[in-house]
């Protein structure tokens, strides 16, 4: 597996975590842009060109800085009852709350604002009511 800046024990957590859902382990690993918290995130990138986003939470955090185990597990039931709801989401395929990692379908890396930005305003609206 090829890395960029993911740490040993960051690989260690998303071997563990495609294993335990019996997926091999990635040709590429590439750590993407972060947001404003604690989280951290990497592409994983597969032989038949396949990809799945890896969300690591910081295993020796206080619950206040990342909202505790439970804020991950109701991150992953919210999004499973979106799916429910047929609001699209990216599909959660693991979660292991004692290893502070899932797996998610990767949507890629354009955002709706990035996409919208040269678009009519009437154009715009229609896809922003859709997201909403």
């Amino acid at each position: 597996m090829t890395n960029s800046i993911c740490t040993k024990q960051d690989n260690t957590r998303i071997e563990r975590a495609l294993m335990a859902v019996d997926m091999p382990a990635p040709i590429t690993t590439t750590v993407l842009a972060g947001d404003a918290s604690l989280r951290r995130y990497a592409r994983l990138r597969f032989a038949d060109d396949s990809t799945l986003v890896a969300t690591l939470l910081p295993l020796n955090s206080t619950s206040a800085e990342i909202g505790a185990k439970s804020g991950a597990e109701r991150f992953c039931e919210v999004a499973e009852l979106l799916n429910q709801c047929q609001i699209p989401t990216p599909e959660i395929v693991h979660f292991d709350a004692q290893q502070m990692i899932y797996l998610q379908e990767d949507l890629g890396d354009i955002m709706l604002a990035t996409a919208m930005a040269d678009q009519s305003l009437q154009e715009r609206r229609h896809w922003y009511s859709k997201a909403v």
